[in-house]
């Protein structure tokens, strides 16, 4: 049974199709996201937009990606990042999310074993930054 192919009341599904425009949607949308981000950076770099993290704001505390948008700006031209140790790493997790959001849009039918790593790889990334946030807003 393929996805074009009605499910008949009563009869079990044998497979589940692999990835195809709903998976192709979820990663243009988070190419969107993405450029969002970048024009946010852009405008914040140019002094349109004020630089403030709202978790420094509200707890005094500043976010595990506090200093990110200046140190992305240095990346780009060449320089090392000065703001945050850990800046470096998460430019290179945010190439690798925009690549392989390309690599999404572009195959037809992503097969479901990537899938399914793209989503591990997401909950394990989820799950450090939120342990990260939380210690950082914890003071330890």
């Amino acid at each position: 049974m393929d996805s074009t192919t009605p499910r008949q009341p009563g009869k079990p599904v044998t497979g589940a199709p692999e990835g195809g425009s709903g998976y192709r949607i979820a990663c243009v949308a988070l190419l969107g996201a993405a450029a969002l981000v970048g024009l946010y950076a852009a405008l914040t770099l140019a002094g349109v937009l004020e630089n403030r993290c709202w978790l420094e704001a509200t707890t005094g505390r500043p976010c595990i990606a506090c200093g990110c948008t200046r140190d992305f700006a240095l990346l780009l031209s060449g320089r090392a990042p000065r703001w945050n140790p850990e800046s470096g790493l998460f430019f290179a997790l945010a190439c690798a999310e925009i690549l392989w959001r390309v690599v999404g849009t572009a195959v037809r039918r992503m097969p479901r074993a990537a899938i399914e790593a793209d989503v591990a790889v997401h909950v394990v990334l989820i799950g450090w930054l939120l342990s990260k946030s939380l210690a950082r807003i914890a003071g330890a």
